[in-house]
C-alpha cells in the first residue's frame, strides 16, 4: 500500500508547477525566513513542553545545517525540486477512496497560503514521514522515503531529509504546545495537547544527529534481492547521498529513471561497453560527493570483483570507511518480486526472471572486503530489523 501511495505524491509533485514564480516563493530565502518564523513562535513553550537546552538545540542545528548546506539547496532548486505542493502531507490528509482511480484520494493542501506551500518536493515527502514516525510507524516511513527517493531519482534527497523531518516536527509540536493552552479545553485535552507536543519536540532533536561523515557504503546482490529498498532506507536514516545504477544507466540513454527498457541480458543498455560507463559514472559521482563531505549508499548489483574494485580503491585512496552490504534472499522469493516488478512505477529497474539467472551465474561474493567491513541482510527479514542491525 505504501507503494501506491508513493506513486501518486511522486507523480503529483513531477507534474506540479515548477516555475520561475514558485521557485521565488519556495527557494532557499523562504525556507530560512519559515524556519526562523516557527522557532520563534516555538519560543513562549521554553519551560514547558520544552526545555530551554533543547531549544538551543534544535535552533543551533538548523541554523548550522542551513548554513553549511546553502550550496546543496541552491543546486536542488536549480535542478527543478521547488514546486507548488502540498504544504501538509500528514496521514491524516490520505484516504481511501473507490471512486478515486487509484483508490487513494489526497486531499486538504494548504491553499491559503503558497509561502508556505511552494518548497522543496522533500519537504512535503518528509512531513508524511515524520508523521508516521511519531505515530509510531517507523518501517512505514522507512519505505515511504526510500520508494519516493527511487521515484523521483533524487540522489539527494537523503542529505536534507532529517533536516526536513526536523522543521515538520518543530512545527507539529508548537501546534499541539500551542493547543495546551486554549482556555476552552478540557483538562484531559490539555494534557493530551501536551503530550503530543513533547513527543513531536522529542523527534525534533532525534532528527538533530549530524548526517553521516563522508563515507563509502555499497548495497549490493542480484536484481530482486531487495537492496534498493534497503539502499534507500538506510541513506534517509544516516543522511547519505544515494546513488543508483540504475538510475544511471537510464541517464545515460536519455530515459526517465521507471521508462522501461527490457531487453535481452547483455545487450542494449545492458551491455558490456554502458555497463562499464555506468560504473565508471556512479564512481565519479561519489568522489565527488565525498570531496563535498558527504557519504554515499551505492545501490547496484555489484557482481563482479572487477565492477567492485574502483570504488573499493575509491575508498582506499581517500581514506573513507567502507562497508559493504550484501542482500540475499531466497530463490523463491527472487523470482517472486520480479514478476511484480512490471507493476512497481517507482522503480527504474527492467531485471526479469531471465537477468536475475544470468547475474547468478555471474556473480563473485564480495569476498575481498574484510569481513570486518562486510554485512549479510536476509531480506525476507523486516526492514526495521534489518536497518537496526547495521
Amino acid at each position: 500500500m505504501q507503494g501506491s501511495i508513493v506513486a501518486k505524491i511522486a507523480r503529483f509533485h513531477a507534474t506540479a508547477d515548477g516555475s520561475a514564480a514558485s521557485r521565488a516563493l519556495g527557494g532557499y530565502a523562504t525556507m530560512i525566513a519559515n524556519w526562523r518564523r516557527n522557532l520563534q513562535e516555538t519560543r513562549p513553550f521554553v519551560g514547558g513542553a520544552l526545555s530551554a537546552d533543547d531549544f538551543d538545540r534544535i535552533r543551533d542545528y538548523a541554523a548550522q545545517f542551513a548554513d553549511r548546506h546553502q550550496a546543496l539547496f541552491l543546486q536542488r532548486e536549480a535542478d527543478g525540486r521547488i514546486r507548488d505542493g502540498h504544504g501538509d502531507l500528514r496521514a491524516d490528509a490520505i484516504c481511501f477512496d473507490p471512486l478515486e482511480p487509484d483508490g487513494i484520494c489526497i486531499f486538504d493542501c494548504l491553499e491559503f497560503d503558497a509561502r508556505l506551500r511552494c518548497a522543496d518536493t522533500g519537504l512535503d515527502i518528509a512531513f508524511l514521514a515524520m508523521d508516521l514516525e511519531q505515530r509510531g510507524a517507523r518501517e512505514a516511513a522507512d519505505i515511504v522515503l526510500s520508494l519516493y527517493t527511487a521515484a523521483l531519482a533524487d540522489a539527494t534527497l537523503p542529505l536534507v531529509s532529517s533536516f526536513y523531518r526536523c522543521y515538520r516536527a518543530t512545527i507539529r509540536g508548537k501546534i499541539a504546545a500551542i493547543r495546551a493552552t486554549e482556555s476552552g479545553l478540557a483538562p484531559a485535552g490539555r494534557e493530551g495537547a501536551g503530550a503530543e507536543a513533547r513527543r513531536h519536540f522529542d523527534l525534533a532533536l532525534q532528527y538533530t544527529r549530524a548526517n553521516r561523515a563522508p563515507a563509502l557504503l555499497l548495497v549490493l546482490g542480484p536484481s530482486g534481492s531487495g537492496k534498493s529498498l534497503i539502499a534507500g532506507a538506510l541513506a534517509h536514516r544516516v543522511g547519505a547521498a544515494l546513488l543508483s545504477t540504475d538510475v544511471i544507466r537510464k541517464e545515460l540513454a536519455g530515459l526517465p529513471p521507471a521508462r522501461r527498457a527490457a531487453v535481452p541480458p547483455g545487450t542494449g543498455l545492458y551491455d558490456r561497453d554502458t555497463t562499464a560507463r555506468v560504473y565508471a559514472r556512479i564512481t565519479g559521482h561519489a568522489q565527488s560527493l565525498l570531496a563535498a563531505g558527504h557519504a554515499v549508499v551505492l545501490d547496484g548489483t555489484f557482481l563482479t570483483r572487477a565492477l567492485r574494485a574502483p570504488l573499493l580503491a575509491l575508498a582506499s585512496h581517500t581514506g573513507v570507511p567502507l562497508t559493504v552490504i550484501e542482500c540475499q534472499a531466497p530463490e523463491a522469493v527472487i523470482r517472486a518480486r520480479q514478476q511484480e516488478r512490471a507493476a512497481q512505477p517507482w522503480t527504474a529497474s527492467d531485471a526479469t526472471c531471465a537477468v536475475y539467472l544470468e547475474q547468478r551465474r555471474q556473480y563473485e561474493p564480495p569476498d575481498e572486503v574484510p569481513d570486518s567491513s562486510r554485512r549479510i541482510l536476509d531480506t525476507t527479514r523486516s526492514l526495521a530489523a534489518n536497518l537496526d542491525g547495521l
